[in-house]
């Protein structure tokens, strides 16, 4: 082994001693690995993207060759963690162990994925409730709109017919004060003619005394 490559080799162990210590022992299946992976790539291409083209100071600092023997570090750190996974899984008694985590871990997501049903069922049955109590309130609305507009006509038929009484009392009041000023021309005329009758009565009387004499 040349000293170049032994020198990469001592880069990409450093890497996967770093990363277990920052992650511990990373088993998952091989999907999970192909999303890890792929990002470092995408870090690896960006360097040399930054290193080759001019797009400004603040990217530029993204590149050069420091920045892409870090990335390929990463993407070769990555791909050696995923071999000794796949090589841990071929041994068979941790081949079960890692499937029994992995069937955990879909449990656990089913789980959160069921109790996510539950509680978007329940804010449906919750919205459907709010909109029935809402039907409700709007035909109740809608039926003490409908009241009070027969409560206005009513009132308003109400009105006319006080305007009709009131005028009816007012002839009333008319015609009754007519009737007594005739009883007081009457009782007048009366009066008068009781004063005439008496008048009449006392010169009879005087005219018969003459006429006994």
């Amino acid at each position: 082994m040349n000293d170049t490559r032994l020198e990469a080799m001592i880069l990409v162990d450093n890497e996967r001693n770093r990363e277990n210590a920052k992650w511990g022992e990373q088993n998952h299946p091989p999907q999970f690995w192909v999303g890890i992976l792929g990002e470092e790539f995408g870090e690896y291409c960006q360097a040399v993207n930054e290193t080759v083209f001019d797009n400004g100071e603040s990217e530029r600092a993204k590149g050069g060759t420091d920045n892409i023997i870090l990335e390929l570090t990463h993407v070769a750190a990555v791909a050696v963690s995923h071999i000794e996974c796949l090589l841990r899984q071929k041994g068979g008694k941790d081949k079960w162990i890692r499937y029994h985590e992995w069937a955990e871990s879909i449990s656990e997501i089913e789980a959160e994925r069921d109790e996510a049903n539950n509680y978007a069922q329940e804010n449906e049955d919750y919205a459907l409730k709010v909109e029935s109590e809402r039907d409700e309130w709007k035909a109740k609305f809608e039926q003490a709109d409908r009241m009070f507009i027969a409560a206005d006509d009513a009132a308003s038929r109400f009105e006319e017919k006080c305007k009709i009484l009131t005028a009816e009392r007012d002839r009333m009041r008319e015609a009754l004060k007519s009737i007594k000023d005739w009883l007081h021309i009457y009782l007048s005329a009366e009066s008068v003619f009781t004063v005439a009758d008496g008048s009449a009565r006392e010169g009879l009387g005087k005219v018969s005394d003459k006429e006994r004499r």
